[in-house]
């Protein structure tokens, strides 16, 4: 099991996500995002999810809106083409309960 981080937050302790998997930051804290480098963001989006499993395998949302929302994109597309599944399961801090909890979306 796998926890893709969308994008790293430097100084952020994300290890309570530990207990759904590996944590695998897809895109540094320092990348700048604009309008020149959403290529690039995507190429490196589409490598680092080229396994994504949406059986066993989470994104956790964090970072640049749009580089949460092209990571679960590409997610998606990847779920779809290899399994025929459409949903991806995504973790979400819970501020209240100080924990992540999982939607399916």
């Amino acid at each position: 099991m796998t926890v893709y981080v969308t994008q790293e937050l430097k100084g952020r302790d994300l290890s309570s996500a530990l207990e759904f998997g590996e944590l695998q930051v897809v895109i540094p804290a320092d990348m700048e995002i604009t309008p020149e480098t959403i290529e690039e963001v995507y190429d490196i989006a589409c490598c680092a999810l080229s396994n994504f499993d949406p059986r066993k395998d989470y994104l956790l949302l964090s970072g640049d809106p749009v580089v949460m929302c092209l990571l679960y994109q590409v997610a998606t597309e990847e779920a779809y083409h290899q399994h025929q599944i459409s949903a991806v399961s995504v973790l979400r801090w819970d501020r209240i309960d100080s924990r992540y909890i999982v939607f399916h979306v």
